[in-house]
């Protein structure tokens, strides 16, 4: 393989890497990719090819995209450590954590305004 092959072969593999950085970051942050796209002041388009893995982007938009990550711009660059995967959680087991986290705060916003109510009633 020459130098320009093997240049090529690097960057399309950092490609695949910053694909899947910000496509995991986002989605850890439970970002739509329209709300990143706002967010680093691009467009869908962008995000959606970005994460495609089929463009690569210079400085300014790295920079751009690790802000409205959170991160810092080395942080889309490196190559996830081996280890264990997490398995994708079901629509419906994310479904019913939502249904629980909800219900939870329902009844924390239930006590809180039953203390309100016999605070004032005390009054």
């Amino acid at each position: 393989m020459g130098r320009k092959e093997r240049k090529e072969a690097g960057r399309a593999e950092l490609v695949g890497v910053l694909a899947a950085n910000v496509r995991r970051m986002r989605e850890g942050q439970g970002m739509t990719q329209k709300e990143l796209a706002e967010a680093s002041g691009s467009v869908l388009q962008t995000v959606q090819t970005l994460e495609a893995g089929n463009m690569w982007i210079g400085a300014r938009m790295l920079e751009d995209f690790a802000s409205a990550l959170n991160a810092e711009p080395w942080m889309l660059l490196k190559e996830a450590e081996a280890g264990p995967r997490r398995k994708k959680e079901s629509a419906a087991a994310k479904a019913a954590r939502l249904c629980e986290a909800l219900e939870a705060c329902r009844k924390m916003a239930k006590a809180q305004l039953d203390g309100l109510s016999q605070s004032r009633a005390r009054k």
